[in-house]
Protein backbone atom coordinates (compact mmCIF):
# COMPACT_ATOMS: atom_id res chain seq x y z
CA UNK A 1 0.00 0.00 0.00
CA UNK A 2 1.37 2.90 -1.06
CA UNK A 3 1.22 6.57 0.89
CA UNK A 4 0.16 9.39 -1.06
CA UNK A 5 0.32 12.74 0.49
CA UNK A 6 -2.03 13.95 -2.44
CA UNK A 7 -3.83 11.97 -4.65
CA UNK A 8 -1.80 10.58 -7.48
CA UNK A 9 -0.74 12.28 -11.05
CA UNK A 10 -1.82 10.55 -14.07
CA UNK A 11 1.76 9.94 -14.66
CA UNK A 12 2.17 7.99 -11.27
CA UNK A 13 -1.17 6.22 -11.82
CA UNK A 14 0.75 4.77 -15.00
CA UNK A 15 3.96 4.22 -13.48
CA UNK A 16 2.29 2.43 -10.36
CA UNK A 17 -0.67 0.59 -12.59
CA UNK A 18 2.41 -0.94 -14.87
CA UNK A 19 4.34 -1.92 -12.49
CA UNK A 20 1.73 -3.59 -10.52
CA UNK A 21 0.66 -5.47 -13.65
CA UNK A 22 4.75 -6.47 -13.66
CA UNK A 23 4.23 -5.06 -17.58
CA UNK A 24 6.95 -4.22 -19.81
CA UNK A 25 7.39 -0.51 -19.50
CA UNK A 26 6.90 0.13 -16.16
CA UNK A 27 10.64 0.99 -15.37
CA UNK A 28 10.10 3.36 -18.32
CA UNK A 29 6.75 5.06 -16.82
CA UNK A 30 7.96 5.22 -13.19
CA UNK A 31 11.37 6.62 -14.68
CA UNK A 32 9.02 8.89 -16.12
CA UNK A 33 7.27 10.74 -13.33
CA UNK A 34 10.13 10.27 -11.17
CA UNK A 35 11.70 12.70 -13.65
CA UNK A 36 9.26 15.30 -12.97
CA UNK A 37 9.40 15.37 -9.50
CA UNK A 38 7.10 12.38 -8.14
CA UNK A 39 8.06 10.86 -5.39
CA UNK A 40 5.97 8.21 -5.55
CA UNK A 41 7.77 6.90 -8.86
CA UNK A 42 10.61 7.22 -7.42
CA UNK A 43 9.93 5.33 -5.08
CA UNK A 44 8.87 2.63 -6.93
CA UNK A 45 12.06 3.03 -9.19
CA UNK A 46 14.10 2.47 -6.00
CA UNK A 47 12.26 -0.87 -5.09
CA UNK A 48 12.61 -2.06 -8.83
CA UNK A 49 16.15 -1.57 -9.03
CA UNK A 50 17.69 -1.45 -5.40
CA UNK A 51 21.37 -1.51 -6.69
CA UNK A 52 20.65 1.95 -8.59
CA UNK A 53 21.54 5.09 -7.13
CA UNK A 54 17.82 6.15 -5.31
CA UNK A 55 16.44 9.17 -7.60
CA UNK A 56 16.53 12.56 -5.79
CA UNK A 57 12.33 12.48 -5.84
CA UNK A 58 12.30 9.64 -3.75
CA UNK A 59 14.20 10.99 -0.95
CA UNK A 60 11.84 13.10 0.32
CA UNK A 61 8.93 10.73 0.24
CA UNK A 62 7.54 9.66 3.43
CA UNK A 63 8.41 6.07 3.30
CA UNK A 64 11.77 6.94 1.89
CA UNK A 65 12.66 9.00 4.78
CA UNK A 66 11.19 6.38 7.70
CA UNK A 67 13.14 3.40 5.80
CA UNK A 68 16.29 5.38 5.26
CA UNK A 69 15.78 6.18 9.46
CA UNK A 70 15.27 2.82 10.41
CA UNK A 71 18.52 1.42 9.01
CA UNK A 72 20.43 4.02 10.94
CA UNK A 73 18.95 3.51 14.13
CA UNK A 74 18.95 -0.06 14.16
CA UNK A 75 22.93 0.56 14.10
CA UNK A 76 24.44 -0.25 17.53
CA UNK A 77 27.70 2.16 16.63
CA UNK A 78 25.67 5.11 14.57
CA UNK A 79 27.04 8.57 15.90
CA UNK A 80 24.73 11.10 18.09
CA UNK A 81 24.48 13.40 15.38
CA UNK A 82 23.30 10.38 12.79
CA UNK A 83 20.81 9.22 15.27
CA UNK A 84 19.09 12.79 15.51
CA UNK A 85 19.26 12.97 12.34
CA UNK A 86 17.22 9.58 11.35
CA UNK A 87 14.61 11.01 14.45
CA UNK A 88 14.16 14.19 12.41
CA UNK A 89 13.42 11.70 9.41
CA UNK A 90 11.07 9.86 10.92
CA UNK A 91 9.52 13.13 12.76
CA UNK A 92 9.19 14.42 9.55
CA UNK A 93 7.43 11.72 7.95
CA UNK A 94 5.12 11.51 10.92
CA UNK A 95 4.33 14.40 10.37
CA UNK A 96 3.13 14.13 6.45
CA UNK A 97 0.63 11.57 8.19
CA UNK A 98 2.25 8.39 7.24
CA UNK A 99 1.31 5.88 9.98
CA UNK A 100 4.21 3.58 9.88
CA UNK A 101 6.58 6.46 10.57
CA UNK A 102 4.55 7.84 13.75
CA UNK A 103 4.56 4.64 14.90
CA UNK A 104 7.73 4.39 15.21
CA UNK A 105 8.63 7.63 16.43
CA UNK A 106 6.87 6.28 18.87
CA UNK A 107 8.24 3.19 18.98
CA UNK A 108 11.76 5.66 19.64
CA UNK A 109 10.35 7.76 21.90
CA UNK A 110 9.27 5.08 24.07
CA UNK A 111 12.80 3.66 24.13
CA UNK A 112 14.18 6.99 25.61
CA UNK A 113 15.72 7.98 22.43
CA UNK A 114 14.88 11.82 23.46
CA UNK A 115 15.63 11.19 27.24
CA UNK A 116 13.19 10.64 29.45
CA UNK A 117 9.14 12.18 29.75
CA UNK A 118 8.52 11.37 26.35
CA UNK A 119 5.35 8.91 26.73
CA UNK A 120 2.91 11.48 26.23
CA UNK A 121 4.31 12.84 22.94
CA UNK A 122 4.64 8.79 22.12
CA UNK A 123 1.33 8.09 23.04
CA UNK A 124 -0.17 10.72 20.76
CA UNK A 125 1.73 9.38 17.35
CA UNK A 126 0.63 6.00 18.52
CA UNK A 127 -3.32 7.60 18.84
CA UNK A 128 -2.65 9.15 15.27
CA UNK A 129 -1.45 5.72 13.49
CA UNK A 130 -4.39 3.64 14.69
CA UNK A 131 -7.04 5.59 13.52
CA UNK A 132 -5.34 4.92 10.53
CA UNK A 133 -5.86 1.23 10.97
CA UNK A 134 -2.11 0.72 12.20
CA UNK A 135 -2.87 -2.82 14.45
CA UNK A 136 0.62 -2.39 15.45
CA UNK A 137 -0.19 1.28 16.64
CA UNK A 138 -3.56 -0.17 18.40
CA UNK A 139 -1.44 -2.83 19.66
CA UNK A 140 1.26 -0.61 21.66
CA UNK A 141 -1.28 1.98 22.30
CA UNK A 142 -3.71 -0.40 24.60
CA UNK A 143 -0.67 -1.32 26.17
CA UNK A 144 -0.20 2.35 27.45
CA UNK A 145 -4.12 2.42 28.71
CA UNK A 146 -3.27 -0.61 30.43
CA UNK A 147 -0.66 0.44 32.32
CA UNK A 148 -1.28 4.01 32.69
CA UNK A 149 2.12 5.10 30.35
CA UNK A 150 1.74 8.51 29.01
CA UNK A 151 -2.07 8.27 29.52
CA UNK A 152 -4.51 7.83 31.93
CA UNK A 153 -5.19 3.80 32.51
CA UNK A 154 -8.37 3.02 30.85
CA UNK A 155 -9.02 -0.30 30.86
CA UNK A 156 -12.22 -0.05 28.14
CA UNK A 157 -10.43 1.87 25.53
CA UNK A 158 -7.40 -0.77 26.23
CA UNK A 159 -10.51 -3.48 25.38
CA UNK A 160 -11.30 -1.23 22.26
CA UNK A 161 -7.98 -0.84 20.77
CA UNK A 162 -6.92 -4.89 21.31
CA UNK A 163 -10.25 -5.75 19.75
CA UNK A 164 -9.35 -3.35 16.89
CA UNK A 165 -6.32 -4.85 16.32
CA UNK A 166 -7.09 -8.17 17.08
CA UNK A 167 -9.90 -7.82 14.12
CA UNK A 168 -6.98 -6.67 11.49
CA UNK A 169 -5.30 -10.05 12.27
CA UNK A 170 -3.08 -8.69 15.21
CA UNK A 171 -2.12 -12.28 17.28
CA UNK A 172 -0.82 -10.60 20.58
CA UNK A 173 -3.43 -8.58 20.68
CA UNK A 174 -5.93 -11.61 20.45
CA UNK A 175 -3.79 -13.14 22.82
CA UNK A 176 -4.48 -10.28 25.06
CA UNK A 177 -7.89 -9.71 24.15
CA UNK A 178 -8.31 -13.33 25.40
CA UNK A 179 -6.91 -12.84 28.53
CA UNK A 180 -8.84 -10.23 29.44
CA UNK A 181 -11.95 -11.96 28.98
CA UNK A 182 -10.56 -14.72 31.07
CA UNK A 183 -9.97 -12.25 33.84
CA UNK A 184 -13.36 -11.03 33.56
CA UNK A 185 -14.86 -14.61 34.34
CA UNK A 186 -15.85 -14.82 30.14
CA UNK A 187 -14.24 -18.17 29.03
CA UNK A 188 -16.27 -18.84 25.62
CA UNK A 189 -15.07 -15.08 24.58
CA UNK A 190 -11.68 -16.19 25.62
CA UNK A 191 -11.36 -19.29 24.11
CA UNK A 192 -12.23 -17.60 21.13
CA UNK A 193 -9.63 -15.36 20.86
CA UNK A 194 -7.37 -17.38 22.30
CA UNK A 195 -7.63 -19.43 18.92
CA UNK A 196 -7.71 -16.78 17.00
CA UNK A 197 -4.36 -15.89 18.33
CA UNK A 198 -2.95 -19.01 17.43
CA UNK A 199 -3.92 -19.02 14.12
CA UNK A 200 -1.81 -15.71 13.95
CA UNK A 201 1.04 -18.05 15.13
CA UNK A 202 1.36 -16.53 18.42
CA UNK A 203 3.22 -18.84 20.15
CA UNK A 204 1.92 -18.33 23.81
CA UNK A 205 -1.43 -19.02 22.25
CA UNK A 206 -0.49 -22.46 21.53
CA UNK A 207 1.41 -22.83 24.64
CA UNK A 208 -2.10 -22.04 26.78
CA UNK A 209 -3.89 -24.91 24.28
CA UNK A 210 -1.76 -27.20 24.89
CA UNK A 211 -2.29 -26.55 28.45
CA UNK A 212 -5.33 -26.30 28.41
CA UNK A 213 -5.83 -29.63 26.09
CA UNK A 214 -3.39 -31.74 28.42
CA UNK A 215 -5.62 -30.92 31.78
CA UNK A 216 -9.01 -32.05 29.87
CA UNK A 217 -7.31 -35.93 29.94
CA UNK A 218 -5.89 -38.30 27.93
CA UNK A 219 -8.60 -37.91 24.96
CA UNK A 220 -6.68 -34.48 24.35
CA UNK A 221 -2.93 -35.83 24.16
CA UNK A 222 -3.02 -34.93 20.44
CA UNK A 223 -4.58 -31.37 20.91
CA UNK A 224 -2.13 -30.63 23.19
CA UNK A 225 0.94 -32.51 21.49
CA UNK A 226 0.18 -30.52 18.20
CA UNK A 227 0.09 -27.53 20.39
CA UNK A 228 3.51 -27.78 22.02
CA UNK A 229 4.88 -28.67 18.55
CA UNK A 230 3.20 -25.67 17.04
CA UNK A 231 4.56 -23.51 19.58
CA UNK A 232 7.86 -24.60 18.87
CA UNK A 233 7.44 -23.79 15.59
CA UNK A 234 6.87 -20.19 15.94
CA UNK A 235 10.09 -20.08 18.88
CA UNK A 236 13.88 -20.01 19.03
CA UNK A 237 16.44 -20.81 21.21
CA UNK A 238 15.52 -22.60 24.97
CA UNK A 239 12.06 -21.85 24.66
CA UNK A 240 11.82 -23.53 21.24
CA UNK A 241 13.48 -26.52 22.88
CA UNK A 242 11.66 -26.39 25.95
CA UNK A 243 8.22 -26.58 24.03
CA UNK A 244 9.70 -29.47 21.57
CA UNK A 245 10.37 -31.66 24.55
CA UNK A 246 7.12 -31.14 26.02
CA UNK A 247 5.60 -32.41 23.05
CA UNK A 248 7.94 -35.41 22.86
CA UNK A 249 6.65 -36.58 26.06
CA UNK A 250 2.82 -36.25 24.92
CA UNK A 251 3.78 -37.70 21.30
CA UNK A 252 5.64 -41.11 23.07
CA UNK A 253 2.47 -41.87 24.67
CA UNK A 254 0.69 -42.09 21.49
CA UNK A 255 0.31 -44.96 18.94
CA UNK A 256 2.35 -45.06 16.13
CA UNK A 257 -0.03 -44.02 13.71
CA UNK A 258 -1.12 -40.95 16.18
CA UNK A 259 2.37 -40.32 16.05
CA UNK A 260 1.95 -39.78 12.62
CA UNK A 261 -0.92 -37.34 12.24
CA UNK A 262 0.74 -35.16 14.62
CA UNK A 263 3.31 -34.97 12.78
CA UNK A 264 0.90 -34.48 9.20
CA UNK A 265 -1.37 -32.07 11.28
CA UNK A 266 1.56 -30.03 12.69
CA UNK A 267 3.02 -29.40 9.05
CA UNK A 268 -0.55 -28.31 7.47
CA UNK A 269 -1.44 -26.39 10.21
CA UNK A 270 2.15 -24.39 9.97
CA UNK A 271 1.69 -24.12 6.63
CA UNK A 272 -1.57 -22.34 6.65
CA UNK A 273 -0.55 -19.99 9.56
CA UNK A 274 2.33 -19.00 7.77
CA UNK A 275 0.25 -18.59 4.34
CA UNK A 276 -2.62 -17.01 5.22
CA UNK A 277 -3.39 -17.27 8.38
CA UNK A 278 -6.45 -19.37 8.47
CA UNK A 279 -6.95 -22.63 10.19
CA UNK A 280 -9.08 -25.06 12.23
CA UNK A 281 -6.97 -25.83 15.45
CA UNK A 282 -7.43 -29.24 16.92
Amino acid sequence: VLFYPTGPSKEEVACLTKARASEDGAALACEAAASKGSSVAGYVVAAMNPTAPIPEAAAEFAPAKTERALVVLRRVDTSREDRDAAVADLRAAASEGYAPAQRWLAVTLLAGELGEDHAGEAADWLERAALQGSADAQFLLAGMFRTGTGVTTDRQRMRDLYLEAAQRGHAAAAYNLSADYYERGKPDDAFLWLKRSAAGGFAPAHVALAKAAKVAGPNFTFASAVHFRLAAEFTEGETRANHSQAAEVLIAGLGQEQQRQVSDRVAELAAAIRGDGKLDTP
